[in-house]
This record gives C-alpha cells, structure tokens and sequence, in this order.
C-alpha cells in the first residue's frame, strides 16, 4: 500500500519539476528574443537605433523574414517605410537584407533570379532618395543560394549600373575569397585577379563585409583555415581601396594587426545587437586615443538590428542558440 502511494506521489512531483523547468527554459527563450531582436514595429527598431547613435555607432537593420513559402510582407514597402522614418529621425545607418526573403522557397531558378532583381533595384533607387549617404547590405545565406544571387548582382551593378550596395561573405566557404577577387576585379586592373575584366566601378562604390558565418550545415573550412582566408579578405579589399568591414568580434584585433602592418586604411566594424561585446570591444576600439594623438583603432562601428514577426524573430534567436548553445544560460 505504501508502494503503491509513494508512486502516484513522485510522478507528480516529477511532472511538476519538469513543467517548473520547461517554463523556466521558455522565459529565458523569450528573454534572449528580446535580448538579441528589436520587435516587431518599426518605431521598436527605430528606438533602438537612436539609442546607438548617441553613443557614436551606426546601424545595419534587417527585417527578419527568410527562406518561406508564399511570404506574404510586401518586404520592398516595409523597407521603404523603414527608410523614411529612418531619414525623418536622423538614424545614421543602413539597412541589411537577405535574398530569400523576396522569393519563395519554391520558385524555380529564374522566377527567384527576376524577383529578387526587381527587389534589388528598387531598394538601391530607394537610398539615392535618403537624406544621407545609405548602403544596402546583402547577406551571403546557404551556398545554394548564390546560384541565383551572384548573377542578380552583377546584372544590377554591371549592367543597370546601380551603386551603393555592400556584400557580406561567409570566410568560412571555400569559394569566398574567388567571390571577393570577382568584385575587385570590377574596380581595379589588377591582372592578378584572374576575374575578368576591369568594369570601371570605383573602390568607393561597393563595400565588403566578412564574418565567420552561421549556416554551420555549410561549413567547408577547419578554424585556423577560416581566419586564415579571412584575414587574406580583408587584406586583398583593403590593398584595393575598397572599404573593408570586420564583422567578427573574435578578429578584429588580428584585422587592426594587419592594417597596422600593411599601413592600410582604419577598417570598419559591425557587431550584433545584445552581445556584450559591443561594450568590452567595439566601443573601446572606436573611442580609444592613440599616441599620434588621434582616436580609434577602427574607423566605425556599427550594430546590426533585426526586427519582424515574432516566429521570424524566433527562429533567429534559436539560430543564435545553436551557434553557442551556452547563450540559454550566460547571456
């Protein structure tokens, strides 16, 4: 008879425990939403950004929204709202897209290569409007997805003869560097580029960004090859005049060690929102004063800001996650 209460008894106080602690999992979730995303409003992301030009940083905003089946968001109006409020509040900034979040999952090939190209010129016809100097930025996503991207970019850039766009690549992909040789060759005569022809764009009209990356499924390159290529990244856009921006908190003192050695110019940094290492690097490597009496070791810092649908926004967060797993509990 004991037996038989003692059971019933520690099954319930087993099912209370793991109810106390799938709560407790999904508050932390929900806290590392709010942590690492800025809502769902435009006036949430907007809000956060001011917040970050008063400390001297710029901005990179993104709408989250990617890789979906029969996306419904009238994505080039909401970025063009965005814009707006962005010129009417005096945000320093740009805003950062990804190319599958004008397609859907199903299109074929060509039906992705026309929307995303119609996308991508009215964005880039969009800031020429702006009150100040404003980049698109283009997230390098899966490696399939270039299939289709790189041709929309050369068709936009080459052939339409769009400026203002910056590219972003993953260092950790083997075919990273050849992209980033490609875009030199459309601003120098460098015979050494192997990429094709010089196309006459000047190295102030395109900016590169590199970051390790997060498609983990991706991933070709061991960790020292990854920082290996991407310091060769940075060195060969900044040999070029092309402005070159960190996007690792990880590298960016080997970045600084490098500029220092080759005597280039300052680079750029972005950092993502709700890291604490906007606080412990990017802020001190800005506001640093140096002994030729100048400031910085980096020319600007900038935030990278995602706002959207909350099961967008989700899905981001989870993706932070399984990057660095211990975020659920140290963040």
């Amino acid at each position: 008879m004991i037996g038989g209460r003692v059971m019933p008894e520690l099954l319930s106080y087993l099912g209370a425990g793991l109810a106390v602690m799938l709560a407790l999992v999904f508050l932390r979730l929900f806290y590392l939403l709010e942590k690492f995303t800025c809502g769902s409003r435009i006036e949430d992301v907007i809000d956060e950004a001011k917040y970050y030009n008063s400390l001297g940083l710029k901005v990179l905003i993104n709408y989250a929204l990617e890789d979906v089946k029969n996306a419904k968001a009238n994505l080039i109006e909401i970025y063009s709202k965005l814009l707006d409020k962005m010129d009417e509040e005096g945000v320093a900034g740009d805003i950062s897209i990804k190319p599958t979040s004008f397609v859907d999952a199903d299109d074929c090939l060509c039906c992705k290569r026309q929307k995303f190209t119609k996308a991508l010129e009215a964005l880039l016809e969009r800031i020429v409007l702006a009150k100040r100097k404003r980049w698109v930025w283009l997230d390098e996503e899966k490696t399939e997805t270039l299939e289709w991207v790189d041709s929309v970019i050369e068709d936009v850039v080459l052939n339409r003869g769009h400026r203002g766009l910056a590219i972003r690549v993953r260092a950790y992909t083997k075919q990273a560097k050849s992209r980033v040789a490609k875009f030199m060759s459309w601003v120098t005569e460098d015979p050494m580029l192997l990429s094709g022809p010089w196309q006459g764009i000047s190295a102030g009209d395109i900016k590169i960004g590199v970051c390790r990356g997060t498609y983990k499924e991706d991933a070709e390159l061991s960790q020292e090859e990854t920082e290996k290529q991407f310091i060769e990244i940075m060195g060969l856009c900044l040999s070029h005049g092309v402005e070159a921006v960190c996007a690792s908190h990880t590298m960016v003192k080997k970045v600084i060690g490098l500029c220092k050695l080759k005597e280039y110019s300052k680079p750029e940094m972005h950092m993502l929102h709700g890291r604490e290492e906007i606080d412990s690097v990017l802020l001190p490597f800005l506001r640093i004063e140096l002994i030729d009496g100048t400031t910085g070791l980096i020319k600007e810092g900038a935030v990278y800001l995602i706002f959207g649908p909350f099961w967008q926004r989700a899905k981001y967060g989870l993706r932070r996650l399984k990057e660095g797993p211990s975020l659920l509990w140290k963040a």
